[in-house]
């Protein structure tokens, strides 16, 4: 787990970033599961990837994603809603 608060800004700022390259990486897995790319079980490695990526809330896109990957987001459990 990430301790984000104790970072200093120029860690938070990397950590911001490789946080990003990530969603970048996985949005790509999940998009080549959907078109039939994927093996069932690298999906199924790729889906515990996204939740723990997605629980990562000091980190979470404020933003929308694309909008198929937003809905996959939005069908996760969310960790970070309280």
């Amino acid at each position: 787990s990430l301790d984000y608060e104790n970072l200093s800004d120029y860690e938070k700022l990397v950590a911001t970033q490789i946080h990003a390259w990530r969603r970048v990486m996985l949005e790509n897995n999940f998009y080549q599961h959907e078109a039939g790319l994927f093996a069932e079980d690298y999906w199924e490695q790729s889906k515990a990837r996204i939740q723990n990526w997605w629980n990562n809330c000091e980190l979470r896109p404020t933003g929308q994603q694309v909008a198929r990957f937003q809905e996959y987001l939005n069908s996760l459990p969310d960790n970070c809603a309280n």
